[in-house]
């Protein structure tokens, strides 16, 4: 197995294109031992393989000598560069050592690289061994040097970046079959000690949302707003506005509860919910659905721009009801003004329903559900439980099993599957029954404690949906990004959605 690297930098770069447009580390060529090869780009402004933009990040199959190029310019790869992976004479087989899945012997761990090291049995029975890393290989306590053979005996103790890995050599030898049941032994080994992954086959696209697709559902929000002054009614205060010069009156009281819609503050009346929409999906057995925070408590998070500042719908309600006030106790209603520094805005649920994937959008498919847990605003999550004894007929829930503490690792494949637009993207409401959008893509960045960028395209209504790597591993809970752009969007790490359901009780 072999690395190739292509890009500007030649400290980085194998391959080096002198162009400023060529990102420094653009794209990876990956060779394996039985001469397929991988392309990967890595790079701002693309890798094209005949002509159509690789996704960023994804092992893309190519054979030699095809039309690759790089940005919009079109400058190809010369194919001359790239190394030809001949297995030498003499050579019985060959295993690789690393973190990609790739490997014969896959190691996790911090420091492990991707491709570290190569094993080689040769005909003559001897084994040699040869380290690729930045962090190094020892035999025997002993860094062995970079990118040379070096002879393995039965007993030899080898560490890759300081993970110990089984010596795949068989005292008395035994030959190449021999040597394979011993790689696998030294896989199981390290797995169990130092509890690093399995060895596991990626799955298609098309295989995770055959697998998730009716885990998630459209959750929908109804809410108002309430005005609190503490023990003093705001409701027993007259509407400044409704000031009636004419007979000298006030026409109308201030009211205590209230929607905004349209930019326009207007009395709840029992039936003028204001609506959102989200995503959420079944996690476990018991009818547990797990969303953001934001999509439980929209209130939250809608925002008013002040030109200047931009502060939240509650915050602009309460400056909205202290103006009232205030113009009241200009105006001579001396009563007001206990009022002023009391005022406090809090938003309130109606109702929250789902609508699981694949149904209508009516009220024989909406299941009510009510919040069992919800965790701080940095980490944006939420729990619902639906209200109904059974779950849902179809519905595929994602296994608690699959929710645990995951490494989000820059370039790593990710596919996430929601309602972004919500229902807005349906033909006819009425005769369409909802369809989940899946969206592909890699994380982008992980420097953050609670959240890791990704770059698949989604619009808002996404938040809550689940972000699966290429193992139908939970990543995390789609939370963020920037509206006006593409591709530039955040997940909640799946560490703190298995501590929320931990906390809840949740088990099955």
């Amino acid at each position: 197995m072999r690395l190739t690297v292509i890009g500007r930098d030649p400290k980085q770069a194998e391959i080096v294109i002198s162009n400023e447009y060529v990102s420094n580390y653009h794209a990876e060529l990956i060779q394996l031992d039985n001469g397929d090869m991988f392309i990967i780009d890595k790079s701002t402004n693309g890798t094209f393989l005949d002509g159509s933009r690789l996704a960023p990040g994804k092992e893309t199959p190519v054979r030699r000598g095809a039309d690759v190029t790089f940005t919009a310019l079109g400058i190809p790869l010369d194919w001359s560069a790239v190394p030809y992976l001949k297995t030498p004479e003499g050579v019985r087989q060959t295993m690789g050592i690393g973190s990609h899945y790739m490997n014969r012997i896959v190691v996790n761990g911090t420091g492990v690289s991707r491709f570290h090291a190569t094993v080689r049995e040769m005909s003559d029975g001897k084994w040699y061994i040869c380290d690729h890393s930045m962090n190094g290989t020892t035999l025997n306590g002993r860094a062995i040097p970079k990118n040379k053979y070096v002879r393995l005996k039965a007993g030899d103790e080898i560490s890759c970046a300081g993970i110990p890995v089984e010596n795949p050599v068989r005292k008395g030898g035994g030959g190449w079959k021999y040597a394979v049941a011993a790689a696998a032994v030294a896989v199981a080994a390290v797995l169990v000690v130092f509890g690093v992954r399995s060895i596991r086959r990626p799955l298609s696209d098309e295989q995770l949302i055959a697998m998730y697709d009716n885990s998630v559902v459209l959750m929908v929000c109804e809410y108002h707003f309430e005005v609190d002054c503490g023990t003093l009614p705001i409701d027993g205060l007259p509407d400044p506005d409704s000031w009636n010069p004419r007979k000298e009156v006030f026409t109308e009281p201030l009211y205590d509860k209230f929607i905004v819609e349209d930019d326009m503050v207007m009395e709840f009346d029992g039936n003028n919910s204001i609506m959102g929409t989200g995503t959420g999906f079944f996690v476990g057995e018991s009818g547990v659905i797990a969303t953001n925070r934001h999509v439980a408590r929209p209130w939250e998070m809608d925002k008013v721009d002040y030109g200047t500042s931009v502060v939240t719908l509650e915050k602009a309600a309460e400056d909205y009801f202290r103006n009232k006030l205030t113009t009241l106790y200009e105006m001579g209603c001396t009563e007001a003004l206990p009022y002023i520094s009391q005022v406090r805005v809090r938003g309130v649920l109606d109702n929250m329903i789902i609508v699981p994937n694949g149904k209508y959008f009516n009220s024989h498919s909406a299941i009510t559900c009510s919040e069992i847990a919800c965790s701080s605003e940095s980490e944006d999550l939420a729990l619902f439980k639906i209200l109904s004894d059974s779950m849902p007929l179809n519905v595929t829930p994602v296994p608690l099993s699959k929710v645990r503490k995951n490494d989000p690792k820059k370039g790593a494949h990710i596919l996430t599957i929601g309602f972004p637009m919500g229902i807005n993207l349906l033909d006819d409401l009425e005769k369409t029954e909802i369809q989940a959008h899946a969206a592909s893509g890699s994380i982008s960045r992980n420097d953050n404690r609670f959240l890791f960028g990704f770059d698949a395209v989604t619009r808002p209504g996404a938040s809550g949906s689940p972000i699966f790597d290429k193992y139908g591993n939970l990543m995390g809970v789609l939370n963020s990004g920037y509206s006006s752009t593409q591709g530039f969007n955040f997940g909640v790490r799946s560490v703190y959605l298995e501590s929320l359901l931990k906390g809840a009780e949740v088990t099955k």
